[in-house]
């Protein structure tokens, strides 16, 4: 009796197991929705395929038209789903709810059914629709990068000016972020990824320089009545005015200055050229690098190349001048502080100017000695002059004495020398004396010579 009853128990379950695995095969097979599925904001829950379909696509046609919100334009701009590629599709969100009771283990998926839950709808994404668009909006979010600045003004006063950094719309960064954001079919806005361009100097950089007055200053004199002479020292003064020169930057008069050319404006004046003065394009801007060499020197600053005139000049002492010539002789400084200087340069009345602005320190002085180590004497140059008288002799030129020159920089503290150095040593030409003669004289010939012949 008793195994008669474990029989009919085994059968009874046997007939329990087929009807539950026909049961899940049917389940499984069905087109239907379990009764406890939303779907985004549908109540979807025991609906057949067509009748979800239906009312999907229906919500789908809302959502194209449905406007989204970007911010971060500064003004923001609303655009529909169907603008920025996102389209609701309806057979992949009916596909997800028809899934939930269906995958998993057996007792999960029985669970699950039993459970009410909401499922996301699933959105297409069609990239080009968005680049399109967010490049389309690129220029509202562009803003140009302006860096702070400062110089000096015509008064020698230190202006400032604040930056502003930049930003621009990143469209790769964005068409990845709406590519995996997490569309649920509620949301308002979507923040766009603006990136900031941080400008460089920046107002706080500037601040930090500390430059708040004047380091080192010197001046020389010219002759305005030289007017090609004066316009070219001019140019010159103008292209290094309130240049910037970094800790450990080397400043090069060339650099900044460029070619000496007709189409920047230069003009012909007066040069040393092989111990003469000549004319030439340019003429007269090394008094514009031998002001800023003095200017230099006074504010302790290291002297990387220079070069003497072959000849004296009178706008500055012996040693103390620096030559220049583009694609030969450049004039450069170190600036060894720890932060930056600003060249200003002055040009009036016949007075250039020259300063370097700083952080002002009142713990060390500069001057320079320059000492005559000796006198050159001129060379002489006999020339023909056939307009002259036969043995007639006139100076066309006076000499005058060259000299060798050292130049030493003294650094003073506490009003006492602490340090001499010697800079340079120059050797200058005279200018030789140039003395004219008359040709000489055609000497007569012996009309007293004979013939000689030959004996027959």
């Amino acid at each position: 009796m008793k195994k008669k009853g474990q029989i009919a128990m085994l059968l009874v379950c046997g007939v329990f197991l087929v009807i539950s695995i026909a049961t899940e095969q049917v389940i499984q097979k069905g087109d239907f929705i379990f009764p406890k599925v939303i779907l985004g904001d549908l109540a979807i829950g025991g609906m057949s395929k067509e009748e979800a379909l239906f009312a999907i696509r229906k919500k789908a046609a809302d959502y194209n038209q449905k406007e989204l919100v970007l911010t971060g334009l500064g003004e923001e701009e609303a655009v529909s789903y169907a603008e920025l590629g996102i389209c609701l599709n309806a057979e992949k969100s009916y596909q997800e709810a028809w899934r939930y009771g269906r995958t998993g283990p057996w007792l999960e998926r029985i669970q699950q059914r039993l459970q009410p839950r909401k499922i996301s709808y699933v959105f297409d994404f069609e990239e080009k629709k968005a680049k399109d668009l967010f490049n389309q909006l690129a220029p509202l979010a562009a803003r140009e990068a302006v860096p702070a600045h400062i110089w000096v003004d015509e008064n020698g006063a230190i202006q400032k000016s604040n930056s502003i950094n930049g930003q621009w719309l990143n469209v790769e960064a964005n068409l990845q972020k709406l590519a995996y954001f997490p569309f649920a079919g509620e949301e308002k806005e979507f923040p766009l990824l603006i990136e900031e361009i941080v400008t460089y100097p920046s107002s706080e950089d500037i601040d930090r320089w500390q430059i708040d007055g004047i380091i080192s200053s010197y001046e020389t004199k010219f002759n305005v009545a030289q007017k090609d002479r004066s316009h070219n020292l001019t140019l010159a003064a103008q292209a290094i005015d309130n240049t910037l020169v970094q800790p450990g930057e080397e400043f090069s008069f060339n650099t900044v200055v460029g070619p000496r050319s007709s189409a920047k404006g230069y003009r012909n004046a007066m040069v040393i050229s092989n111990d003469n003065f000549v004319e030439q394009l340019g003429g007269g801007i090394c008094q514009v690098s031998s002001t800023l060499y003095n200017a230099a020197l006074l504010g302790g600053f290291d002297i990387t190349e220079r070069s003497a005139h072959s000849l004296l000049i009178t706008y500055v002492p012996p040693g103390l001048d620096a030559t220049v010539s583009y694609g030969a002789l450049d004039f450069k400084f170190l600036n060894n502080r720890e932060l930056p200087i600003l060249i200003h340069t002055k040009v009036k009345n016949g007075i250039l100017q020259v300063s370097l602005y700083g952080q002002k320190r009142e713990e060390k002085e500069y001057r320079f000695v320059h000492k005559v180590l000796h006198t050159i004497s001129p060379v002489t140059e006999t020339i023909t002059n056939p307009k002259l008288a036969a043995g007639k002799r006139m100076v066309k030129q006076k000499g005058s004495n060259g000299m060798e020159v050292a130049v030493f920089r003294q650094t003073i503290e506490n009003g006492q020398v602490i340090e001499e150095e010697r800079i340079s040593t120059n050797i200058y030409h005279g200018n030789k004396t140039i003395i004219e003669v008359g040709p000489k004289a055609a000497k007569k010939q012996n009309s007293n010579i004979t013939e000689k012949k030959d004996n027959p």
